[in-house]
């Protein structure tokens, strides 16, 4: 079994998805991205990811929707997320840490912001509800 770790990314935005990919990838993450929440919610059915990177504004259900019903299923509610969005207001992020995100990613990001929130967000892993 391999000890690579594996990183859900949903994202509508097809180039946002692959720089995302390509970034994860590089460094060495199993990366796998899904362009809505409907998607994302029937691929988490087959595997618990170690970390979501999760936009805001998606087609069909909302990223803080999915939020709400990631914390709310005893399988993935500690599962780290990271919210990444050009949604930057106060209001917004606010609602995102109440609903229980582990960090909020406004776009644009450099590659070392990336980088080093997901590493800083898989060393440390959220107790279980």
């Amino acid at each position: 079994m391999s000890d690579k770790k594996t990183i859900m990314v949903v994202e509508d935005d097809p180039d946002m998805t692959e720089i995302v990919r390509i970034i994860l990838e590089g460094e060495g993450y199993n990366v796998v991205c899904a362009p809505s929440g409907p998607d994302f919610f029937s691929q988490v059915k087959g595997q618990k990811p170690d970390l979501i990177v999760l936009d805001v504004m998606l087609p069909d259900m909302d990223g803080l929707e999915v939020l709400r019903r990631v914390r709310g299923d005893d399988d993935t509610s500690s599962v780290p997320v990271v919210m990444l969005t050009i949604k930057d207001q106060y209001d917004d992020i606010q609602r995102a840490y109440e609903l229980g995100c582990d960090y909020y990613l406004p776009k644009p990001f450099t590659r070392k912001q990336m980088v080093d929130t997901v590493n800083l967000l898989l060393s440390h892993t959220r107790p279980p509800s």
